[in-house]
């Protein structure tokens, strides 16, 4: 049922690192209702720097059933105050995104990217995805000036990165053909895309040029990247046999900052909080009946180092989390 809380099992730990003030509204309609505002109005200039931490998104995931009931997917909100509310039932297994005022949040769903407003009250699809014009989509990335959401995707017998207007005013257009991992990594200032292939490769935001490569020879990285907000350094996780979130500059040096615990971190990646001190990630639980090591909990490390500690679990079926920035 839309708007019910998570049942009683789940723990929820809320750290002080999330800060902000709680949210006290419920989780209204999530019908195809269109934005009261554009949020390409969000932001007139590009959010460059640290902002306070605000609510966390996140994805939880029902496996498939015995009977083949197929996976279902769901977007939740955890608030800094620990109550959790559910956006909407028919979101993919991807990680959103929140607009740099924390006032929206984009999300792959079953009709393609969807943007919401942070209460769930309304949606609008930005950009549809629908055979055969449409193979599939990625995780959206929303630009730091509010304007445009970035997503990789096989459209029109193109495979590559793409951006669209964040208000759906216009369709999809081509900034790049290549094939990536996960979600583009917009840099703070909006002038470069950060992405995973083989390696940590970064483009021109306005040309789709291929500006810069970081050589990580010999190292398997997850499936996407995130800036820190000065724009100084990459993070994402190593996903070898010492797991570990790492740090990333554009010359390719690394620096492990914490280890994932069981050696068993998710390869969604990792997302750097708003104030920058911290990264959240997930850590897979292959023991979840039913499950594919796909999902686990949510932690929490910082990038000075230290123990990562755990943000919310629910028998290891959560995945995919974005922090919102309240500035």
């Amino acid at each position: 049922m839309l708007g019910r809380m998570l049942r009683p099992c789940i723990a929820w730990v809320v750290l002080v690192a999330c800060g902000g003030a709680p949210s006290g509204g419920g989780v209204g309609s999530v019908g195809p209702t269109p934005l009261a505002h554009p949020p390409a109005s969000a932001a007139a200039s590009p959010a460059v720097g640290p902002a306070a931490n605000g609510a966390i998104a996140f994805v939880r995931v029902r496996p498939a059933g015995a009977d083949g009931e197929p996976v279902r997917a769901s977007l939740w909100v955890l608030e800094p105050d620990g109550g959790a509310r559910r956006l909407a039932g028919d979101v993919a297994a991807l990680p959103p995104s929140w607009s740099p005022d924390g006032a929206y949040l984009a999300a792959r769903t079953e009709r393609g990217i969807e943007v919401f407003d942070a209460s769930g009250a309304t949606r609008r699809l930005v950009a549809g995805c629908a055979a055969p014009r449409c193979l599939g989509l990625g995780p959206p990335s929303w630009s730091p000036d509010g304007d445009r959401i970035a997503f990789a995707g096989d459209l029109d017998g193109a495979d590559g990165v793409w951006t669209v207007p964040a208000d759906g005013g216009g369709g999809p257009r081509l900034l790049a053909e290549r094939s990536i991992r996960g979600a583009p990594a917009w840099s703070p200032d909006g002038a470069t895309v950060a992405v995973i292939t083989d390696e940590v490769e970064l483009l021109d935001a306005a040309t789709g040029a291929w500006v810069a490569t970081a050589p990580l020879p010999g190292r398997v990285l997850a499936d996407a990247v995130a800036w820190t907000p000065d724009g100084r350094l990459l993070v994402t996780i190593r996903v070898e046999g010492d797991d570990a979130l790492v740090l990333v500059t554009p010359d390719g040096a690394v620096t492990a900052v914490g280890g994932c615990p069981g050696r068993s971190c998710e390869d969604v990646g990792a997302v750097v909080a708003p104030d920058g001190g911290s990264a959240l990630f997930t850590r897979a639980r292959c023991d979840v009946a039913g499950g594919d090591c796909s999902t686990g909990e949510l932690l929490v490390a910082r990038l000075a180092g230290g123990r990562p500690r755990v943000v919310a679990t629910d028998g290891g079926r959560l995945c995919c989390a974005a922090w919102q920035p309240l500035r």
